[in-house]
């Protein structure tokens, strides 16, 4: 059975409900270390969870908190994310100067052909090889929510 995809657009689809990972993504991994935020604390607790945690009178102020909180924390590790994704594609073009031959605006694609740098390669390389220990360690031990019931 292969590992699936999961990066941080994707890891909230209900098809990747049942995977042992969180992220797969070795650029949203990345994001994550690089913005020192865990992948378990970007998902979803919902205000069930939240009650079972803190009890009925807390638990509507304290899941907002907590979902505010997450989405935060994500925008953070996209916002990363999309940094790598540009540096890895050095010669990106701005949406501003994207046009097909019709003249209407196209979205943000890097050109063909383009190669990564030597450096940029090497890096992901590095990368790749840090992030499929997190993997193996993470198979290993996967993450559990605690609950107290």
């Amino acid at each position: 059975m292969s590992v699936p995809h999961l990066n941080l657009i994707n890891f909230e689809h209900p098809a990747s409900r049942n995977s042992k990972y969180i992220l797969t993504s070795p650029k949203s991994l990345k994001a994550c270390q690089k913005a020192g935020i865990k992948p378990v604390e970007l998902l979803y607790r919902s205000l069930d969870d939240v009650k079972r945690e803190v009890g009925r009178k807390d638990a509507h102020s304290t899941y907002q908190e907590l979902e505010k909180e997450r989405q935060q924390k994500l925008e953070t590790c996209r916002r990363i994310r999309n940094e790598l994704l540009m540096q890895g594609y050095p010669h990106f073009r701005t949406s501003n100067s994207l046009r097909n031959h019709h003249g209407n605006k196209c979205s943000p694609t890097p050109m063909a052909g383009i190669r990564k740098s030597p450096e940029a390669s090497e890096a992901e390389k590095q990368d790749n090889f840090e992030i499929r220990k997190q993997m193996n360690d993470q198979a290993k031990n996967p993450p559990t929510i605690q609950s107290e019931i």
